[in-house]
Parts: structure tokens; sequence; C-alpha cells
């Protein structure tokens, strides 16, 4: 089982990317794959069952990831606001992905114009990080922080957590 790095972002830019965007994650749970598609050649190559995929692979390489994002909660339901000079749109999310954030996905939403706001925390490291304005930053926890983020996800892990977890074994399994 993965190290889960857990994810706070926002996402403010023109409606309709953003709106595109917000669709796909809420309704069909993709935003990686949605903002850096896995390319047609590297879908149709052909896994010989040794080492990992091709799509394994170029994830990794592309997205900083071995997964599309998990455990997707709408922290703040999309928002449409018309008084720029052009219509924009923002909303906020939590999500969970394997190993670490998928900073190259930021980067390229920051690419095309779009404010990404995002906090980050791996599981099993006492790094956390953002990415704000386009710039990734991390730094280590300090003694106390550590402490509490033991006692914030001990407490996740009464509130039901553990449940979820095994249902992504499975899937990890199948």
């Amino acid at each position: 089982m993965p190290n889960w790095c857990m994810q706070e972002v926002y996402l403010h830019g023109e409606t309709s990317m953003v709106n595109h965007i917000y669709w796909e994650l809420r309704e069909r749970q993709r935003f990686c794959d949605t903002v850096l598609p896995i390319p047609l050649h590297v879908i149709g190559q052909p896994f010989d069952g040794k080492g990992t995929s091709p799509q394994y692979d170029w994830r990794c390489e592309n997205w900083n990831t071995k997964w599309e994002v998990t455990n997707i909660q709408i922290t703040e339901e999309i928002v449409r606001d018309d008084h720029y000079p052009i219509p924009t749109s923002y909303f906020r999310f939590k999500c969970w992905t394997a190993w670490d954030a998928p900073i190259p996905v930021w980067e390229e939403l920051y690419r095309l114009g779009i404010e990404v706001q995002a906090e980050y925390e791996v599981e099993g490291t006492d790094c956390v990080g953002e990415f704000t304005l386009g710039e990734h930053h991390c730094r280590t926890l300090t003694e106390e922080e550590i402490k509490e983020r033991e006692a914030r996800w001990e407490e996740e892990q009464e509130m039901g957590l553990e449940h979820w977890i095994s249902k992504v074994e499975v899937i990890e399994d199948a």
C-alpha cells in the first residue's frame, strides 16, 4: 500500500475550463487525466507483465503520482463570477493521490491561466508543501506539528477511514 498524499486545492479561472475540470472531478473522478491526458500511443503500448506498465510509468513521470486522484470531496461548490473582464469560476476540493502531489498537473493548470492554490501533506513523511502562484514550496514539519498530525490521523481513523482504506486495498489487489 502506498503512502497517501492528502491535498486541499482551490482552482480559479476562465469559466469553461474550470467548469469542465469541476464536472470531470465530480462526475468521473478524473483530475490528472483531464489536465494532462495519457497519450493514446502510451495507452496502446502492450504490457509484457514484467516490471510496470507503460501507463503506470507515464503517470509517475508526468503526474508525479501512480494513479488518478481518489477520495474526492468538493469542499466549496463551483461559484461563477461575471464581474471580471472574462467570466471566471472557482471551487475547492480535497483529494488523495498515491505517493506525492500532482505538481506537474498544477503547473500545467497555471500555464493555462488557471489560478491554483494547493496545500498537501505526504503520509509517512515529515514534509508538507504548497503550490501558489505557479511556485512549489515544501518544508519539514516541526516536532509539535508532527504530534498534532498524528493526533489528527488517529482521530480520522476512528471516524472510519480504515473502512475506506480497506476498499482501496481491494481495488489495488484487483
